[in-house]
């Protein structure tokens, strides 16, 4: 909860409270342990205007950025033809949702609307997509078993209760649920 004393705003790029909370089981004399890991993250309210604009915080976009995207190499191979039969056109469809690019723009960024606080007066009007970053809790199973001394065996399933969540400030979305195996060999 960062202020600026000077001008008393928001401090930019400020995280949430986080913390771990670890607990780790290994039997006396065991090759074997298991720990549970939680991570969690309050939320984020207070945010900065260079963290709305910022891409991995609020994401700010106007209906120029999305033209520039639908328009972009990620998009081309979802792109269809329209009713003229013309690749390139204003009446090529997004194929996923059977959208213009102009039906997008209205969709995601009405003209006239106002969105997330923001009036969008035209293709230029800066929107954020997010105005906070929201608390989480993820949880995360982990076993060891260790086969010589300098060698072990690990699986981990990881964000168990799959929380959808997006550290502050990476700009990257929880994996979802996810299994991992790995070797180890120290030398």
């Amino acid at each position: 909860m960062g202020r600026d004393l000077n001008s008393n705003r928001p401090l930019r790029r400020l995280p949430p409270q986080q913390g771990l909370l670890s607990l780790r089981f290994t039997p006396g004399g065991s090759r074997l342990w298991l720990q549970a890991d939680g991570i969690l993250a309050g939320p984020q309210e207070r945010l900065s205007g260079g963290d709305l604009s910022d891409e991995r915080i609020g994401a700010e976009r106007r209906r120029r950025d999305i033209g520039d995207f639908f328009r972009g190499a990620r998009v081309s191979p979802y792109l269809k033809t329209g009713t003229d039969g013309i690749a390139g056109t204003a009446d090529d469809l997004f194929s996923l949702t059977n959208e213009t690019l102009s039906q997008v723009q209205a969709r995601v960024l009405p003209l006239g609307a106002t969105v997330n606080g923001v009036r969008i007066i035209d293709d230029n009007t800066r929107v954020p997509l997010f105005l906070r970053t929201a608390r989480y809790f993820s949880l995360n199973l982990n076993a060891g078993f260790r086969l010589t001394e300098k060698s072990s065996l690990n699986l981990a399933v990881r964000n168990v209760l799959d929380t959808n969540y997006r550290v502050h400030g990476s700009g990257i979305d929880s994996p979802g649920i996810n299994i991992y195996l790995g070797y180890t060999l120290q030398f």
